[in-house]
């Protein structure tokens, strides 16, 4: 119906500001962004990336426990073939923690 439409509009309005803030480096809000796109997102999108983004994305803010957090989800849902990937981010968070 009309939801699903708007819904998707508004997931990939999220993910276009996510990427964009990204590169203008105000973390902050690109946080919020891929927060809003998890919410939003429609069954058929790979949580996995964003969840891997967002991991990233809060290691630079300096929240290793919320980018672990976001790591250990992205590493369940992930296919096998990223598992690796997403293992490396998880030790690099974990190797900054004190």
């Amino acid at each position: 119906g009309e939801g699903s439409a708007s819904s998707q509009l508004t997931y990939n309005y999220a993910i276009a500001l996510g990427g964009i803030f990204s590169q203008l480096d105000q973390v902050d809000q690109a946080v919020w962004a891929y927060d809003k796109a998890l919410r939003l997102s429609p069954e058929s999108v790979e949580l996995w990336k964003i969840q891997a983004t967002l991991a990233q994305l809060y290691f630079r803010l300096g929240n290793s426990s919320a980018a672990l957090h976001a790591a250990d989800s992205a590493l369940a849902s992930a296919p096998a073939d990223q598992k690796e990937m997403i293992s490396e981010i998880i030790n690099r968070i974990s190797g900054q923690q004190k």
